[in-house]
């Protein structure tokens, strides 16, 4: 067996770690993202229901969940 074929899952390994790291990163960049859009709409908007909307989305960005949760892949 070639030595290059004997190293591809230790290289396989590392590129999975740094797939998930970008994947955090990403998802880190997200829901600051989210975060900013959502004071945005909820500080200046004087109409109700908007400002309630976006306090519960402020709610679910605080308590860890994102606009992609509720996607269905």
């Amino acid at each position: 067996m070639p030595l290059s074929v004997r190293a591809a899952p230790h290289a396989t390994a590392a590129t999975r770690e740094s797939r998930r790291s970008a994947c955090e990163h990403l998802r880190k960049r997200l829901n600051f993202h989210d975060m900013y859009g959502e004071l945005a709409l909820y500080a200046p908007d004087p109409q109700p229901d908007i400002r309630e909307a976006a306090q519960d989305h402020i709610a679910r960005l605080l308590s860890g969940h994102n606009h992609l949760d509720g996607l269905v892949w």
